[in-house]
């Protein structure tokens, strides 16, 4: 019986590690003509806090360690660009050629009367 219980509590601590140790989420950022954006900014945030943080280097790419929790959120953000988010699955994780399509948008600027002369 102490063979079993003890077989099973090992078991169990395996099984727990397994989901706490963290994996390495890799990915490309681009625009949606396929150019690397630089400076992107990746996070996994969880219940409206940042959890993790990178940013993308010089050819759209980014390496994060991510711990597999439920309802995780990950976001893109860049400038010119709008926001993407996603839920953070497995297959998101497990990927191993993860490419991100940003749709940029045009920066409109108003001007008041005052800056007219009016």
């Amino acid at each position: 019986m102490k063979i079993i219980l003890t077989l099973f509590s090992l078991s169990l601590s395996f099984s727990m590690m397994a989901q706490s140790m963290p994996s390495l989420l890799k990915g490309t950022v681009c625009d949606t003509l396929g150019k690397p954006v630089e400076f992107a900014q990746i996070y996994i945030c969880k219940d409206g806090r940042i959890k993790k943080k990178e940013i993308t280097d010089s050819s759209g790419r980014f390496y994060i360690y991510v711990i597999d929790e439920e309802n995780d959120i990950f976001i893109i953000k860049a400038n010119g660009f709008f926001l993407y988010a996603q839920l953070c699955t497995p297959e998101l994780i497990q990927g191993s050629a993860n490419y991100f399509y940003l749709t940029p948008f045009n920066e409109i600027t108003l001007y008041y009367d005052d800056e007219f002369g009016h």
